[in-house]
């Protein structure tokens, strides 16, 4: 009940203001994302799964920038500021774009900047287990604002109007306070732990198929179950709200199984359930088991690795 208060009074005066916002303004992001699904198909006259190439692509910009980061470049400010630039420029560009193709692209773009924002705080928030639990919570909370926020906007003024927000939203991050020691992982040799190697592909799964369906979660509440956009909002807030409980909890070094199979319980009634108040039910309850297992496995990824630089 008292996490956002708690995460504020964490925060209001933390050195990494800048990261922390910065992860929070990706959250929002990518919580708006289901509700940007529905209405690219509607404004560009496609298919559902058509307009699921908007995510398709956004993500598929983090995931490059995450991935080539963590492997080729040092954390600086020169770089945090290169990323929010992207980020700001790309969504202004997205407002003004009338056809389906530079939409993507400008996506790409936008993911690429979220993507860097991201590996930044991470790389900084990995080093101790205080820190991470913050940049794990901000997750739900970006959420718990851009679910409701989201869902209004794009529904009463449209698509250029939430990309006008997201741009707003995005400049002020780099203005505020965040250190960093040019830390960058070496590349000579990969540590050996196998089961680091298992983890990582498990936590890569897990991400991507969660990604595929819950983008589309929004738009299966809305069209298929015929439930209120109101009523599908507030099962994205009950979401990060659960969500930030669970991601507010110390993650502790041995990795428990049980909440990865929920999520996948929880994803199959969403997709298959036929029922609205079975949907709400699973959406809310797949917040705070998403956010149970991810810093779980990314810390025991941390305290296992053999080459821990």
């Amino acid at each position: 009940m008292f996490s956002p208060i708690r995460l504020w009074f964490a925060v209001a005066s933390d050195e990494d203001l800048g990261l922390l916002a910065g992860a929070l303004v990706v959250a929002v992001l990518f919580s708006a994302t289901p509700f940007f699904i529905p209405a690219v198909a509607d404004e560009f006259g496609i298919t559902l799964g058509a307009a699921g190439l908007y995510a398709t692509v956004q993500v598929g910009g983090f995931a490059l920038a995450a991935f080539y980061a963590g492997r080729r470049l040092e954390t600086s400010h020169r770089l945090f500021i290169g990323a929010v630039a992207a980020a700001v420029g790309a969504n202004i560009l997205s407002a003004m774009a009338d056809e389906l193709w530079p939409l993507l692209v400008f996506r790409f773009v936008a993911g690429v900047g979220a993507g860097l924002i991201t590996w930044l705080a991470w790389a900084k928030g990995m080093r101790t287990a205080g820190a991470t639990r913050k940049v794990a919570a901000v997750g739900p909370l970006g959420a718990l604002v851009g679910a409701p926020v989201s869902a209004w906007l794009i529904s009463r003024h449209g698509l250029d109007a939430m990309f006008i927000l997201l741009a707003v939203i995005n400049a002020p991050i780099a203005f505020l306070p965040a250190t960093f020691t040019g830390y960058r992982v070496s590349r000579h040799h990969v540590s050996p732990s196998r089961s680091n190697v298992v983890l990582l592909g498990g936590v890569g799964l897990l991400i991507l198929s969660a990604s595929a369906l819950f983008v589309q979660t929004a738009a299966i509440g809305e069209r298929v179950l015929g439930l209120d956009p109101l009523v599908v909002s507030a099962g994205f807030c009950v979401n990060a709200l659960a969500g930030l409980a669970a991601a507010s909890r110390p993650a502790p070094s041995t990795v428990a199984s049980w909440p990865a199979l929920a999520i996948g319980v929880c994803a199959a009634a969403v997709a298959w359930s036929g029922v609205g108040w079975l949907w709400f039910v699973a959406i809310v309850a797949w917040g705070g088991f998403f956010w149970l297992t991810v810093p779980r496995l990314l810390r025991a990824v941390a305290l296992w690795s053999l080459v821990p630089e």
